[in-house]
């Protein structure tokens, strides 16, 4: 009997499955090595991500005291400060040098700095207003007297006077620097607007549903704006001294974004040095416009609120219907800066 050979379609089924069997195997073999590779390059990156935050923390003196700066820091940086070992780091998908930079922000939710490697990194350098306003200023702040100007307080730098210049643009929009907090550095503002209201229970709340309200005056400026910072809301049923007052608000706090001025703010704006009560604070005060507004502080009841009349002074009234003025009060973020102006009416200072 003769042996029969394998037929022509045979072979061809035959050499089809070695084909498929071929391709599957250089696919799995392509697809491991790059597989391979990519891990390679991610322990790469993590070793150099992980050599920025000893150079960060063996660096700490020269690092932006307000945590505001976008800095790119260089594998040949890292090398030369002994961080990385000296030899070429080569990218192990490609086998070319690695020459990009690893990107460090401070992250402000979490109080600690970000990194991350990338081969385009743009360093941003921000001096914040703070530093125009205060530490640049630093030999014009006064401690005490009558002059109109800013003044050094216990936390706080805050403007006083008939004319402080104090006025500040933001986008085209004109507002009055209240005061700098020597602990968040960021600036406290106020909209002396004519924008009468009566009196509403829920005005605070009002307020900042506006802030989310297209075509608000907020809507052009929210880049700036702090959201949600503390804010004292301590109520008192009499204005005795500056101190106790200011003491009696900060003994309650809540956090909103868009607030109001608070007796203490009123007071403290003034330079007449007898401002220890009520009746004398209306003088040499730029925020006293002869318009009667709303303060942000009830009494300890919480049946009546304080307001300012329009005469200066600081009245306690029922929570009735009464027509008032309201100027919104916000914070702006540390890293709004200031690109120009002297902070007078005519040529105010101008936020970026």
């Amino acid at each position: 009997m003769k042996n029969k050979g394998f037929t022509l379609m045979e072979l061809l089924s035959v050499l089809v499955i070695i084909g498929i069997i071929a391709v599957i195997t250089t696919t799995l073999i392509s697809s491991n090595i790059r597989a391979s590779k990519e891990q390679a390059y991610n322990v790469q990156i993590t070793e150099i991500e992980e050599a920025a935050k000893k150079w960060v923390s063996a660096n700490s003196d020269s690092m932006d005291s307000y945590n505001l700066n976008t800095i790119c820091l260089t594998i040949d940086k890292m090398q030369k400060d002994d961080i990385l070992s000296p030899n070429d780091i080569k990218n192990p998908k490609t086998g070319k040098k690695l020459t990009g930079k690893v990107e460090i922000v401070y992250d402000f939710d979490k109080n600690q700095y970000k990194y991350k490697y990338k081969d385009d990194c743009k360093e941003i350098k921000i001096k914040p207003a703070y530093e125009t306003l205060v530490v640049e200023n630093e030999d014009n702040i006064k401690i005490s007297g009558t002059d109109d100007g800013l003044y050094e307080t216990i936390d706080s730098y805050i403007y006083k006077g008939l004319n402080p210049n104090n006025f500040i643009k933001i986008d085209n929009q004109i507002w009055r620097i209240i005061n700098i907090d020597k602990s968040s550095k960021e600036l406290r503002v106020v909209k002396l607007e004519d924008n009468q209201v009566n009196y509403d229970k829920n005005m605070l709340e009002n307020l900042n549903s506006e802030y989310n309200t297209e075509g608000s005056i907020y809507s052009s400026i929210k880049q700036f704006i702090k959201e949600n910072p503390k804010i004292n809301i301590g109520s008192y049923d009499e204005i005795s001294s500056l101190n106790t007052v200011s003491t009696i608000e900060k003994s309650k706090n809540d956090y909103k974004t868009i607030s109001l001025l608070t007796a203490s703010d009123y007071m403290n704006a003034s330079t007449n040095l007898d401002c220890f009560k009520n009746a004398i604070c209306n003088i040499n005060n730029y925020l006293n416009n002869s318009k009667s507004f709303y303060l942000l502080n009830s009494n300890v009841d919480q049946d009546k609120t304080w307001f300012v009349d329009k005469n200066g002074i600081i009245q306690l009234d029922s929570q009735t219907d009464a027509l008032r003025h309201v100027y919104p009060v916000i914070n702006l973020k540390l890293s709004t800066q200031i690109s120009g102006g002297d902070g007078s009416e005519l040529n105010p200072y101008v936020v970026s």
